[in-house]
Formats: structure tokens, sequence, C-alpha cells
């Protein structure tokens, strides 16, 4: 579900999810309900997402240790599209619980992934946070605000042709 590397002309670790690709991560994305994230009292997560994440979690953290041992006191950024974007999110937040601080968090066309108590944690833990918006993108639209999701901030929303944007300091 993912790819690691290192960067050697800006000294970072980079670690990409990607998005959809099968029946199974269809099914994850349609699983919606919320259970409580572990690592947030009051927290509540999208459970397929959360799953997903669960599902590959050893894989990731083995080869992030790689890495970080190849590459000790290297910066990580985590970046992610759709359902990887998501699974960027919460793998950022645990990358920063065990490894240390994850420099930043770039995410594109991620979906709302848990309440806003979740989304002000991730805020909190999260030092630099990018999510990526195409105006016509369903995808960060979903679930709906009025199922109790969120996203964190900050939005930069990009118009039809990719060429302006605007940086939104609020979440939604």
């Amino acid at each position: 579900m993912g790819y690691g590397g290192y960067l050697r002309s800006i000294n970072k670790i980079f670690w990409v999810f990607r998005g959809t690709i099968n029946l199974t991560n269809w099914l994850e994305d349609f699983t919606y309900h919320q259970v409580a994230y572990p690592r947030c009292s009051g927290c509540k997560i999208h459970e397929g997402f959360y799953l997903a994440y669960l599902s590959i979690a050893t894989p990731f953290f083995g080869a992030l240790h790689r890495l970080s041992e190849l590459h000790p006191n290297t910066p990580f950024v985590i970046t992610g599209c759709s359902m990887g974007a998501a699974l960027a999110t919460i793998a950022a937040i645990e990358v920063n619980s065990i490894f240390g601080p994850v420099e930043e968090l770039h995410t594109y066309g991620c979906p709302r992934l848990g309440d806003t108590n979740f989304a002000g944690f991730v805020n909190l833990r999260l030092n630099k946070i990018w999510r990526v918006v195409h105006n016509r993108d369903l995808v960060p639209h979903v679930p709906l605000i009025s199922q109790n999701f969120q996203h964190p901030p900050i939005e930069v929303l990009f118009d039809e042709e990719m060429k302006n944007y605007q940086v939104c300091s609020s979440s939604g």
C-alpha cells in the first residue's frame, strides 16, 4: 500500500501511500462507521481506513525502521492520495508517537477520516499538514460532516485548471 525512500538532495525520508485499487479497498472505503482511536481519548475514526492501516502497520514500520537506521536523525515526510491520504494521516500520527516528529504531512484528495476530536488531535500532533483538494473532487467531501466526520486544517483548494489556489485554514 505504500513506498518509502530516502531523498539525499533534501535529506528526508519519504513514505507515499497509494489510493484505492481493488475491491477490498473499496469495501474499506465504505466501512465508514466510527470506532475509538486508541491514541486519543474521545476520538473516533473511520473504521475501514483504520482497519486498512492496521493491516499494513507491521510491514510499514519495519520498512520505516530500516530506512531510519540507514539515515539516522532524518526527518519524515508522509504523503498519500485518496484512501492513501487517509492512511498517510493515520500513519503520520503513529510515526509521530513511535519514532518522533513527522516534519510534513501532504495529502491529496483525502476523505474525512475522523470526528472533530480526531481532527483536532491530528492538528495538535503534526506541525505541517497540507491537504490539497481539487475543486471538483468528490472524495474530500465524504463521509459527510452530518455523519460527524471532519478534516484537520489546512486545505489548499485548487481551481479546475489547477492554476490558482486558495489556502483555507479552517477545517471542513
